[in-house]
């Protein structure tokens, strides 16, 4: 029996194979495609913006820093062979020329940076030895280019210690006896025979003393360290430690080295510098969205001179020229400039006030951070730390982290609050972490979170901090284990007043 013809199965013609293929692929291009478009438009987009206000800054910078003189010392910090090159190559010239003394002491030897490595020894699998081979390799570089700069090399100094994951040490590996095992040289301690301190632990402690003893031998008027927002771990973490130690050789205010003034430079910040790439007539300046912060900044002019010795250090690190010429010759350019932050105080009320039952009038910014500065902190800004203000209440610090979106149960916070000890209460020094889910801390009972329309409140006992009047402030928020924003370490006095 035949079927009714409204209920009979029609054969599919090519031409009905070429329509439903047609709104097959209208449809794969709606989901799949347009979304893809749209994400790439507004990458382009945010890249046009950021260069075009990039290129301003340079054109209203203050390039008034003064030329380096006799009576200066200048100790520049540099978490890898090539930083100081990149920020202060001009710096140096000038400051060597005119009499300055100048020493330069590289943290890490750089010899976790696998690709380089790999492209070194021409394979994918590097024995830990061959990683040691190649951070001598990058120390015979770093002493070429202070060379072209004009400086001997008895003025560097190695502290070797493990590269990529000072990070780490700063906040979780600190004692001795948590000494950290390099993941590439395989050790636990300095493998190298001419750095500072031949198998020193690698461990936050160790970090903090080999800078501390080179600020008080040294007696520095002037130290230049990696900026607190730098993106690079490593750059951020000795920031902290370069805060810490100079707060120690300074044993107050009272210390041997008040005056040694501390400034900022940078490194790794988004897509920044722009124009990539070589071009030595243009003015290198700060990120835009990093201006009118917490950071004053301040530019050096550099003649061609100088920009030609700094191109000529540059091309020493021939280990990293052939991976990241566009990014290093970035920095060759005619002006350089650093930066110089405020030590941040907690004030202390009359009264006792816990989490939001202060108002916003009586907590004290200590940080001011860009906003919408990359594409995931614009898609996740419940996420992205507009600032943090601090208050001390009785026998609590209070924490106020604002975001730029309503916060969420979807983020997590951690802050780490490292702080002194008391040599004449006897107490010693340590770290306390907090991490904070919504208004939830995470293995901290006695630390009370609140949340309002714009920021979250953690109230972190004072015992937590040993009572210390001194402590070092860095957060972080993440989403679904990526990473978002990152507020670099900050110098924090406990108890003091608002002015």
């Amino acid at each position: 029996m035949s079927m009714p013809p409204s209920t009979r199965t029609r054969p599919i013609g090519p031409t009905g194979i070429r329509r439903r293929a047609c709104r097959f692929g209208r449809f794969a291009l709606a989901v799949g495609v347009l979304p893809c478009l749209w994400v790439g438009g507004a990458s382009a987009r945010y890249v046009i913006q950021t260069q075009r206000a990039d290129r301003q800054v340079s054109r209203t910078l203050p390039f008034d820093l003064p030329i380096p003189r006799p009576e200066q010392r200048f100790l520049i910090v540099s978490p890898h062979p090539d930083d100081e090159t990149l920020a202060c190559g001009g710096l140096i010239r000038n400051a060597v020329i005119h009499g300055a003394a100048v020493r330069v002491l590289f943290v890490t030897n750089g010899d976790g940076f696998r690709a380089a490595a790999g492209r070194q020894y021409r394979k994918l699998g590097i024995s830990p030895s061959e990683y040691v081979r190649f951070g001598e390799l990058r120390r015979r570089e770093a002493l070429a280019a202070l060379a072209e700069l004009g400086l001997d090399a008895q003025h560097a100094r190695f502290a070797g210690m493990p590269d990529g994951i000072l990070m780490r040490l700063w906040r979780n590996n600190w004692s001795d006896t948590m000494a950290l095992r390099s993941a590439t040289t395989g050790t636990a301690g300095v493998p190298y025979r001419w750095a500072v301190r031949p198998g020193a632990p690698c461990s936050g402690a160790s970090v903090l003393s080999i800078i501390t003893r080179e600020i008080v031998e040294f007696e520095p008027t002037d130290i230049l360290a990696p900026h607190p927002s730098d993106d690079h771990g490593d750059h951020s973490a000795t920031s902290a430690f370069v805060q810490m130690a100079l707060a120690k050789a300074s044993g107050g205010t009272d210390g041997p080295h008040p005056s040694a003034r501390l400034r900022y430079y940078l490194i790794h910040r988004g897509d920044w510098p722009q124009p990539q790439g070589y071009s030595p007539n243009t003015a290198l300046a700060p990120p835009a969205d990093m201006l009118g912060l917490d950071t004053e900044w301040r530019g050096l002019r550099l003649s061609q001179e100088d920009v030609q010795a700094k191109l000529r250090a540059v091309k020493e690190y021939r280990s990293q020229v052939t991976l990241t010429r566009r990014f290093l010759m970035s920095f060759v350019r005619n002006t350089e400039f650093v930066g110089t932050m405020p030590e941040a105080v907690a004030p202390k009320p009359d009264g006792e006030l816990l989490g939001a039952s202060a108002s916003k009038e009586q907590m004290l910014p200590i940080v001011l951070d860009p906003v919408d500065d990359n594409l995931v902190r614009r898609s996740q800004r419940y996420a992205d730390i507009r600032a943090i203000s601090a208050l001390a209440s009785g026998s609590m610090l209070s924490l106020r982290i604002e975001t730029v979106g309503r916060p969420s149960s979807l983020v997590r916070t951690r802050v780490c609050l490292r702080y002194l000890g008391d040599e004449e209460r006897g107490t010693s020094g340590g770290a306390c972490n907090i991490t904070v889910y919504g208004r939830q801390a995470a293995g901290s009972p006695d630390v009370r979170v609140d949340s309002d329309s714009t920021s979250v409140w953690i109230s972190v006992p004072l015992r937590n901090l040993g009572y210390s009047t001194t402590a070092f402030l860095d957060v972080d928020t993440s989403v679904a284990g990526v990473p978002v924003d990152r507020i670099g370490s900050r110098l924090l006095h406990i108890g003091g007043r608002a002015n």
